[in-house]
């Protein structure tokens, strides 16, 4: 993976292209539900590149290219908000356009979103076209931004995959694992942006058990929508994005989100002041999950189990360890259960947690492994990393209980 990313590389709109005409469900799935969710006559996911805009994924038609003086979408490429004209045949700007005084086509609405590289530069929109005059409504618009975020994170992510590609990598079971997990994020996307829209038009009391039950969803969604973009990076061999972590309060996010399975293991999970470390927040948020994940899942009949987590100071280093009360590792497995699809019990699982666990920390240059629980019957699963500052110290505090 190797070391800190300080910035994005600048990406060329050819590059945009040939990501965009790779094919794939993921962006015609969503340039489908568009057009659906509107009832327009076309949605298109287009790219300006040297002069043509090139329609790439069209819902409602085939795919087709334009010269820039001649396309309705010239006018909206300044601007980095949604953009809509209610009939374009009455606008100066569009009015005799071959798309709709009749020569290709007879258009009457338009309207798009932005659309962006992973370095933030604009290369082209999402795009609606109508055949009748008529308005935006306010929740089209926020569909048409939400799902132009979303074409430009899948935009980012081909990127990567070409990237990866053209690098080489040595895990192949884990790239496999990766295009799965590619396959789920749109989905999700949707549903991210499902659950938006209904939190805008409901306009629910965010007391009320509707809105909390809503705002959790959200929240979930969320959390999941950053666990597959860390897988993905972390299969891209991207480095991770370092920054300060502060590991109390990433721990308690990871707990908050993770408080379903923890209630149903019955679990009880305690923390210790943990401090910070350097790395990627939703790569580290990955290990910490899968970790807590692991103690909850892996039991002793009839002992609820108890999670501990604390922080050491080693030389140059922060250790965190994650203590179990559970059957515990045989010494003979302790290197082999950080492989991928390894599993060192009959409890259910894939044997994927603890190979990205072992990927993600050795990513930021740090190291793994597990014995024994020194405190008694368990397990000690722990990872490293270089850390900013000396530990905070402190004692036991309660983080989660089921």
């Amino acid at each position: 993976m190797g070391g800190v990313r300080e910035a994005t590389r600048p990406t060329g709109t050819r590059e945009v292209r040939e990501a965009l005409e790779r094919g794939g469900q993921d962006l015609q799935g969503l340039v489908d539900l568009l057009r659906d969710t509107t009832g327009v006559a076309m949605a298109t996911v287009t790219v300006l590149d040297a002069g043509t805009f090139c329609f790439t994924t069209v819902a409602g038609a085939a795919p087709f290219e334009t010269e820039h003086d001649q396309a309705v979408c010239r006018w909206s490429m300044p601007h980095d908000r949604v953009f809509s004209i209610e009939d374009l045949s009455t606008d100066p700007r569009t009015a005799t356009l071959p798309f709709v005084d009749g020569r290709r086509h007879s258009l009457r609405f338009y309207a798009s979103a932005p659309l962006h590289a992973p370095d933030g530069d604009p290369v082209g929109r999402l795009c609606l076209f109508g055949t009748e005059p008529r308005a935006l409504a306010p929740l089209e618009a926020r569909l048409l931004e939400v799902l132009a975020r979303d074409v430009s994170a899948i935009i980012a992510l081909r990127l990567a995959d070409a990237d990866r590609d053209a690098a080489g990598t040595p895990d192949e079971a884990l790239v496999d694992f990766a295009r799965l997990v590619h396959e789920l994020r749109t989905p999700l996307l949707t549903l991210r942006g499902s659950l938006q829209m209904a939190r805008d038009a409901l306009d629910l009391d965010a007391e009320s058990l509707a809105g909390r039950m809503l705002a959790m969803a959200q929240r979930s969604s969320a959390r999941l929508e950053e666990l597959v973009d860390a897988v993905l990076r972390l299969a891209s061999h991207q480095a991770p994005e370092v920054a300060t972590v502060d590991l109390d309060a990433l721990v308690a996010g990871v707990l908050e989100g993770m408080a379903d399975t923890v209630c149903t293991a019955g679990a009880q999970v305690l923390v210790e002041p943990l401090g910070v470390v350097r790395g990627d927040p939703a790569q580290l948020g990955v290990v910490v999950q899968n970790l807590v994940g692991n103690a909850c899942k892996f039991t002793r009949p009839g002992v609820p189990p108890v999670v501990r987590i604390r922080a050491v100071d080693r030389p140059g280093a922060r250790r965190v360890e994650v203590l179990d009360n559970g059957p515990g590792v045989p010494d003979e497995q302790g290197e082999s259960v950080f492989g991928l699809f390894r599993r060192y019990s009959r409890a259910e699982g894939y044997g994927i947690g603890l190979s990205t666990v072992a990927v993600v920390v050795r990513g930021h240059g740090g190291s793994v492994g597990v014995g024994p629980n020194p405190d008694g019957p368990g397990s000690c699963f722990w990872f490293e990393l270089p850390h900013p500052g000396p530990h905070p110290g402190g004692g036991w505090a309660e983080g989660a209980v089921g």
